[in-house]
């Protein structure tokens, strides 16, 4: 699933959160995983 523009994105194991500034094709990862999508905007 690729990076949505505006969404923000954690990842499960160190907790690094990321806010996505200009989306596109890919997917997010970090700490060899895939960062899960959060409610938080």
């Amino acid at each position: 699933m690729p990076a949505e523009t505006g969404k923000v994105y954690e990842c499960t194991i160190c907790g690094n959160v990321v806010k996505v500034i200009n989306g596109s094709y890919g997917t997010l990862v970090c700490c060899g995983q895939d960062m899960e999508l959060t409610e938080d905007e």
